[in-house]
């Protein structure tokens, strides 16, 4: 179940290229929801799960926001 806020959600996997990229799109109602929801995932996070995410990740990688023009 999607939290409030979040809309249609895709995963890409790439066809040409680096084989260990994955990007994930996010519809987000507002950037209001978007912060909220990124801080509330954030209180839930311990020092132990950024350890493992550390281990199981190389480091890179981006975060970016875009605005659809019709």
């Amino acid at each position: 179940m999607k939290p409030a806020g979040v809309g249609p959600t895709r995963t890409y996997r790439i066809d040409f290229g680096a084989w260990d990229h994955v990007a994930w799109e996010v519809e987000w109602q507002s950037l209001a929801d978007y912060e909220r929801l990124g801080a509330e995932w954030t209180a839930r996070i311990t020092p132990d799960w950024w350890k493992r995410w550390r281990d199981v990740t190389e480091n890179g990688g981006g975060n970016e926001m875009w605005t659809l023009v019709e």
